[in-house]
């Protein structure tokens, strides 16, 4: 009988067999939440940081509150069989009775139910959100992607950890800073002209334009900078301990390395023009039509399996994006597709019929530049568009609950509703 395969913790890096690490108590789920305003079905791994040990935690709370007041309970029942004891001596003398004091009720008995993880939200108006973050008390908020799928296609400027954003210094000459979410604690950490910029634990990753987009890593606090490869790398995402991207160094082939930069390896020996990852799988766009590809079991070159095939009625460019497990691509006309399912099976299905320029996906809205260069807002069905920004602005990069857009060479932000804009990283 074949070894049930365990899964790896990503906290603590022991194996479980079970939803939740019975060490260090984290868990994830993929959970189904179907939409009221298209009526179809979204899909959205959903973490729990530390569920199973928050509910032992309270098991054992409880369990000790229910301890104490069960011994209470017999010593309040002492109290009161002594009280009966002198009460009968005394009435047998034909004596009246001391008053006593009347006996303190005993608490009712506390039933002790076992504390479940958290539910998932219940809302049925909302895709959740995926949240990018593990919390442990050793280690603080550590993300487990390096950026967003829909930052990255848009040159992945800015990127978020903690309480600490990351960006590329547009009003300057594009160096790396970091700041607090608050603006305070401005941090030059180098003066590489940089882009599709990740964060992960100790390090930030990036393509260097300084030196002919190669890869590179530095530490979050600017000491330790090194250079991973030679290759021209495009389109960079780190997950786990893997560093994946476009190899413009080799026919744009999809490769990955580890994050010190050793056990470089060929993902796809196709020609892509973008890739996302989402869910242990990594889709791209070559030749028209979109391609999926488990990344979990990979071993050497492999050729993806094509989920979305491109014809005459839609021929797809780059700018794909995976969001809640469903594909959105862009047509070469600029054209807004989204698929149906999750497992590529039916069509893909327009949302948007004019010339979108490039698009960034969170929770329920899509937001997108289209061909008058203005920022605008849709929802995941296509509606409800509204115009954010009356100047000419590009790239889409979302952070916490701000969007920011380059306009006029330099940055500004504004929330997602477009209210409160202003000048950004002065």
């Amino acid at each position: 009988m074949a070894e049930e395969k365990k899964e790896i913790c990503p906290v603590c890096k022991t194996s479980c067999d079970t939803k939740f690490c019975t060490v260090c108590g984290f868990g994830q789920r993929c959970e189904v939440f179907m939409s009221e305003d298209d009526g179809n079905y979204w899909y959205a791994n959903v973490v729990y940081p530390h569920a199973r040990k928050w509910a032992e935690s309270l098991n054992a709370e409880y369990a000790n509150a229910n301890a104490m007041l069960l011994q209470v309970r017999e010593e309040l029942k002492k109290v009161k069989s002594t009280n009966e004891l002198l009460n009968n001596q005394l009435n047998s003398r034909n004596e009246a009775p001391p008053v006593l004091a009347a006996p303190v009720a005993p608490a009712p008995p506390v039933s002790v139910a076992p504390v479940a993880p958290p539910p998932p939200p219940s809302s049925s108006k909302e895709v959740p959100q995926i949240r990018n973050l593990l919390f442990t008390p050793r280690t603080g908020p550590v993300n487990i992607i390096g950026n967003t799928t829909g930052n990255i296609s848009n040159k992945g400027f800015i990127a978020i950890q903690g309480d600490y954003l990351y960006y590329s210094n547009i009003n300057g000459l594009g160096d790396l800073y970091k700041v607090r979410t608050d603006g305070t604690e401005k941090q030059k950490l180098c003066d590489d002209c940089c882009e599709f910029i990740n964060v992960r634990g100790s390090w930030v990753y990036y393509s260097n334009l300084s030196d002919g987009e190669k890869l590179y890593r530095i530490s979050i606090d600017g000491d330790q900078k090194e250079k991973l490869n030679d290759d021209r790398c495009d389109n960079i995402i780190v997950t786990d301990d893997w560093v994946y991207y476009i190899n413009l160094s080799s026919n744009n082939n999809v490769y990955r390395s580890r994050t010190d930069g050793n056990d470089k390896q060929v993902i796809s020996d196709m020609q892509v023009t973008d890739i996302s990852i989402e869910g242990g799988s990594i889709y791209s766009a070559s030749g028209g039509s979109v391609y999926k590809n488990n990344i979990t079991a990979h071993s050497g070159a492999m050729s993806p399996a094509c989920i979305y095939k491109g014809s005459s009625v839609y021929a797809y460019a780059n700018n794909i994006n995976v969001h809640a497990n469903i594909v959105y691509v862009l047509d070469i006309n600029g054209g807004l597709y989204r698929g149906l399912r999750i497992d590529g099976k039916g069509d893909l299905v327009r949302i948007y019929r004019g010339c979108i320029l490039s698009y960034n996906i969170v929770g329920n809205y899509i937001f997108f530049i289209d061909d008058d260069d203005r920022l605008y807002r849709m929802d995941l069905a296509g509606s409800d568009i509204r115009k954010l920004n009356d100047e000419p602005c590009e790239y889409i990069n979302i952070a916490v609950d701000w969007v920011y857009s380059i306009s006029n060479g330099k940055f500004i932000k504004m929330r997602m509703d477009g209210g409160e804009k202003q000048p950004a990283f002065l």
